[in-house]
């Protein structure tokens, strides 16, 4: 690695120590904008990226309708989405600086920063699309399990959701109780959950797919 760069499991290991905070999360990407892609979007054996894609195609054929990409930081899955032939989709995040990254690299029709995901999404994007994707953004320090119900709000009625969840995220937060929790309620309906599957080099996760009742 170059001698400028940081250490990617030293960038990794802040970002896992944030608390949550909005404000704080933005600053932090803000910050690592400009190295993110040298220092861990591309960090081999990240895994989660590639199966977030694919197990959004198997639930939405690229053409057939828009998608937006949840917390898309930099673009590292807008290129992948790209590849498998998707291109009605945008990217949004929380952190101006990783968006704008992500628009110089033209997979996505439109980025927008500034998108908080734990209060109620900008009224434009509710209902907006036929599927979302959200890779990395439930991970430890970043957002509470709730914030799935906001998320939800972005897809129209018997549109798809397609999430990451870190391991240790789900041990301290408790997203898979949270999520049934949802289900149960009838806010969102579980079409795939996929346990223990990898998700960086050094950890594993679960995949869920899901659906907002029509």
């Amino acid at each position: 690695m170059a001698a400028d760069l940081p250490d990617p499991n030293e960038s990794v290991h802040a970002a896992l120590q944030l608390d949550k905070d909005p404000s704080t999360v933005r600053a932090f990407y803000d910050r690592w904008a400009a190295t993110y892609d040298a220092t861990a979007g591309y960090l081999e054996g990240y895994a989660a990226k590639q199966i977030c894609v694919d197990l959004l195609a198997e639930v939405h054929e690229p053409g057939t309708g828009g998608v937006i990409d949840i917390g898309c930081g930099t673009g590292v899955v807008g290129e992948l989405l790209s590849r498998r032939g998707f291109t009605d989709f945008d990217g949004v995040d929380l952190s101006e600086e990783m968006v704008a990254k992500a628009g110089e690299k033209g997979h996505y029709r439109s980025v927008r920063g500034g998108v908080d995901i734990t209060g109620p999404l900008p009224e434009e994007l509710r209902g907006a699309y036929r599927s979302a994707v959200v890779c990395g953004v439930f991970t430890t320090g970043h957002v509470p399990p709730e914030a799935l119900a906001n998320v939800m709000t972005a897809v129209e009625p018997g549109g798809h959701v397609v999430l990451s969840v870190r391991a240790g995220y789900d041990r301290e937060e408790g997203f898979r109780a949270a999520g049934q929790a949802m289900v149960d309620q009838g806010v969102v309906e579980l079409v795939h959950h996929l346990v223990d599957a990898p998700y960086t080099p050094d950890s594993l996760g679960d995949y869920y797919v899901f659906r907002r009742p029509a």
